[in-house]
């Protein structure tokens, strides 16, 4: 989501959780509210589903969720673009993905047992009398296992509901997932179930990548489970469902769960324990989050020691301080996180406030600089971040993979594992190491071959010729995306006229950041991260080492701003690919975004387009042009389409 959206948008980071009733909003201000809750859930769907980096709770979720159903539901809103009409998230890019057998749908669920209630009720009005079968709601990763003739073939996470992730290499890691059927069974048959961690694995892995100053998983389904046993496991709630085939036929489904069961969350666990210190980690996207270390208590059968605090604002807003007496909650989460100050510590003396971040009068300050490497902390509304980057020893090796990721450097063959392989073997340490990489160190690693070997080496060699926009994304920059890169390409032209000369004037960071305010689509805020980033003498050199090692961005050659005032949208199939087209338009000073606004000028029709973008335009009064309209507009302009 982009700088501003994150700004605006009033239920990205702690949402409200209280409403007044839909039926008193107008329709305006119904529709409003639901295009601002829609934008959030695609974006916190994205974070859970995809990166793994939940911005806020499962109830907080729920919460919003709820209420755009509502919205929609009261006005009858269209739902066609909504993720009330979708299950879950979109499969991860770097997976294969596969069609389901059947649509795989969810569950309606709530922790309010009048909305159980209401469940009951429905059912029986519609079916009458049932019997219901109760079942733990397990906390961790839908699956769906496809067998052929008895034997396995395939595991897809949920995804869209229509396809998935293609996890079937992990799943068959699993000792309860049979390879083979025993017994009587069908040509084909899709089994769907819960991949879950035991508790005490799970709690283990969480303290080592603590220790190791890594995120902690948020809860099981983050977690990468290599084995499930028969020990005890994370539930959060309980799956209600009509005990009759021929009923459940009747209920039907809707668009992203069925009808014929319900799934009661569990509230929250609560516990009072005292906070013994507060310490901050460092995690790879070089986001600071403090952490409670607590005097260890009893919650749910589970020993807690430690509480999340979320962020600096969280600690101001609970006005928290060792020694406190403190609420926590464990629902479904695995890491706790402190909920209020029960008791405030009557002690709290300069005496033992010795440590750096505390103040005399015991209030704990967070650090302005990383405690890993040192760096200024860059505050992003309520999160902190080190703005260190490539330097960063607790970023680097999300940096090194970001590097090799497609839409960057594109190093096939260097994935998160070898990655962290390189680094543990001391072999890298920035991103510029790779190119010093040979054969003969990596057949020495296990698991390297030199087959292998040739093929990691030869992919870094190709990768020393990237596009502008290309190199700047593997820099992890923050908050510098695709889109944003390709702006700075356009701007700057190369890699030389950015300040990463090795004694550079403040002057020339203050010019550096306001030509940054004049690229299309950065604000302020990225403006600000983007200087953050070259003005750090670490990350510079590591630039300049990336060139000495023959690393080369292409410059970027502009044909002229005839397209400037020009920004399209593309649906459907062209004679280009729509990254050609967005290429050629921008190199002449266009845009071409992904979705259409009020900025769009037009939106480019090809075959077999899309429904949404289409009723968008209507909706909007963007006028559309087919291919031969979008040539012809071209050509006004002196550009040939498609170009010679």
């Amino acid at each position: 989501m982009a700088d501003t959206d994150a700004e605006s948008n009033p239920y990205l980071r702690n949402p409200p959780t209280e409403f007044e009733p839909a039926e008193e909003l107008s329709r305006a201000e119904a529709e409003e509210q639901a295009a601002l809750l829609r934008d959030a859930i695609r974006e916190h769907d994205h974070r859970y589903y995809v990166e793994a980096e939940p911005l806020i709770s499962d109830a907080a979720y729920d919460t919003l969720f709820s209420r755009l159903l509502a919205l929609e539901g009261t006005f009858d809103l269209d739902t066609t673009d909504s993720p009330t009409s979708r299950v879950g998230g979109e499969p991860i890019e770097a997976l294969e993905t596969v069609e389901h057998v059947a649509p795989m749908l969810s569950i309606d669920q709530s922790t309010d047992a009048e909305d159980l209630r209401e469940f009951d009720a429905r059912v029986r009005r519609e079916v009458g009398d049932v019997d219901y079968v109760c079942e733990p709601k397990f906390d961790g990763l839908s699956v769906e296992v496809v067998y052929e003739n008895g034997q396995f073939v395939r595991a897809a996470t949920r995804g869209d509901g229509q396809r998935g992730d293609d996890v079937s290499a992990q799943v068959k890691t699993i000792p309860t997932v049979p390879l083979r059927l025993r017994g009587d069974y069908p040509e084909t048959l899709a089994v769907r179930g819960e991949v879950y961690m035991p508790k005490p694995a799970f709690n283990d892995l969480n303290r080592r990548r603590v220790e190791a100053g890594d995120d902690p998983f948020a809860n099981p389904r983050n977690a990468a489970a290599g084995t499930i046993r028969n020990l005890d496991y994370e539930i959060d709630g309980t799956v209600i469902k009509v005990d009759s085939r021929a009923a459940r036929e009747e209920l039907g489904e809707k668009s992203r769960s069925v009808r014929w069961a319900f799934a009661y969350k569990f509230p929250a666990r609560h516990e009072v324990t005292t906070i013994r210190d507060i310490v901050v980690q460092v995690g790879r996207t070089g986001r600071l989050t403090p952490v409670a270390l607590l005097d260890p208590v009893d919650v749910g059968g589970v020993t807690v020691s430690r509480a999340t605090l979320h962020n600096p604002d969280e600690i101001d807003s609970l006005g928290v301080a060792v020694g406190d007496r403190v609420r926590i909650k464990r629902a479904g989460d695995v890491i706790p996180q402190v909920v209020e100050v029960v008791e405030a510590d009557d002690q709290r003396s300069s005496a033992r406030q010795t440590e750096p971040g505390k103040d005399a009068g015991g209030h704990y300050e967070f650090p302005d600089e990383c405690p890993v490497c040192g760096s200024p902390v860059d505050r992003d509304g309520p999160l902190a971040f080190c703005s260190g980057g490539l330097s960063c020893p607790a970023q680097r090796e999300a940096s090194i993979g970001h590097f090799a990721i497609k839409g960057a450097m594109d190093i096939d063959g260097l994935g998160e594992e070898r990655v962290a392989q390189l680094v543990d073997a001391g072999l890298v340490e920035s991103v510029a190491d790779l190119y010093d990489l040979t054969v003969e160190e990596l057949v020495e690693l296990e698991g390297w071959g030199e087959t292998s070997a040739q093929n990691l080496v030869a992919a870094i060699e190709e990768s020393k010729e990237p596009s502008l926009d290309s190199f700047l994304v593997g820099l992890s920059i923050t908050e510098v995306g695709e889109a944003t890169a390709r702006g700075l390409a356009r701007e700057f032209g190369s890699i030389d006229a950015f300040p990463i000369g090795e004694d550079v004037p403040e002057s020339a960071f203050d010019e550096f950041e306001e030509r940054l305010t004049t690229v299309p689509d950065i604000g302020e805020t990225v403006a600000h991260r983007v200087r953050d980033f070259f003005e750090n003498e670490d990350n510079r050199a590591v630039i300049r080492s990336l060139l000495d090692h023959g690393v080369e961005p292409e410059s970027v050659e502009s044909g002229g701003d005839e397209l400037a005032d020009l920004t399209l949208v593309v649906t459907g199939t062209l004679a280009m690919s729509r990254g050609d087209v967005r290429e050629l338009v921008e190199a002449h000073g266009g845009n071409v975004t992904g979705s259409v606004s009020g900025n769009t000028d037009y939106l480019v029709v090809g075959e077999n387009p899309g429904q949404s973008k289409r009723d968008d335009a209507d909706e909007r009064g963007v006028p559309t042009l087919d291919e031969d309209e979008l040539a012809a507009l071209l050509a006004e302009r002196g550009i040939g389409y498609p170009p010679a």
